[in-house]
């Protein structure tokens, strides 16, 4: 059986015991960025999110964060970091994206047929509007351990004014968790 033998209970088809792997972020591949997204919400319905544009290497290119003006709840905050996100990408003239998000609801939303019975259903049709555009663009579910800088973007949203607001620098902890995610990636790809 090959690497990707399946795995049922820590047990290969085989019979032998899988070695647990590490989950950590992954780096796109060459001629490829990585976007990672998520969003937040507080208590009093206050919705933030954030990105984290990556190159093949891991290193930072861009991002974002936005607060919403109005209240919403935590998956409109999922949705709309996913479109502030595209838009992003699409202005900087990247054409070949990976999204990653740990919101799995929405990432399926986006990946299915729109239906008009959503709450968020004008905005899944811009999001799904902007993917019919000439580029090559995967969605993907991520667990949360991997969307760390993201979450961390997100969360600090919630100390910024209204609006989309974009960086091309590291600030705060990002740093940590970018340079955590590097090297973790390239400790894995030299265990695969």
């Amino acid at each position: 059986m090959s690497k990707a033998s399946l795995m049922l209970k820590g047990v290969n088809l085989n019979g032998r015991p899988e070695q647990p792997r590490s989950i950590s972020w992954s780096p796109p591949c060459q001629g490829w960025v990585k976007l990672n997204v998520d969003g937040a919400c507080s208590q009093d319905q206050v919705a933030t999110g954030g990105g984290v544009l990556r190159d093949e290497y891991g290193a930072l290119k861009a991002g974002f964060m936005f607060k919403a003006a109005t209240p919403a709840d935590s998956f409109a905050a999922e949705v709309w970091a996913v479109l502030f996100g595209m838009k992003m990408c699409w202005d900087l003239g990247e054409r070949r994206v990976v999204l990653e998000s740990d919101a799995r609801e929405v990432v399926e939303l986006i990946n299915g047929p729109i239906q008009e019975s959503q709450s968020e259903g004008e905005v899944v049709r811009e999001v799904k509007s902007i993917l019919n555009r000439d580029w090559e663009v995967l969605v993907q579910w991520v667990p949360r351990e991997i969307n760390m800088a993201a979450d961390y973007v997100a969360k600090q949203a919630f100390d910024v004014w209204p609006g989309v607001h974009q960086f091309h620098a590291s600030f705060g902890d990002l740093a940590k968790f970018l340079n955590k995610d590097r090297l973790l990636s390239d400790i894995c790809s030299r265990i695969v």
